[in-house]
């Protein structure tokens, strides 16, 4: 997973607003496979945590593979 540097500043800005440490990217099981679901929230027990682009980024074990090739921008 890559950030801009444009995304980092957003995003870093909305989590000190919500008082939060970690963006997190999970699955969502929908109708023929998962969705990816992004929140301002914890680390769950099984997250890999990465620091990407200087922000600490939660990401559900079995979504890693799926992130690879993904640019979070703004």
């Amino acid at each position: 997973m890559n950030m801009t540097d444009q995304a980092k500043d957003y995003i870093k800005k909305a989590m000190e607003a919500n008082n939060v440490s970690t963006i997190r990217f999970y699955g969502i099981a929908g109708c023929c496979n998962m969705n990816l679901g992004v929140a301002l929230q914890d680390a769950e027990e099984n997250d890999i945590l990465e620091e990407i682009n200087g922000l600490t980024v939660a990401i559900q074990h079995d979504m890693k593979d799926q992130l690879n090739l993904v640019t979070v921008d703004v």
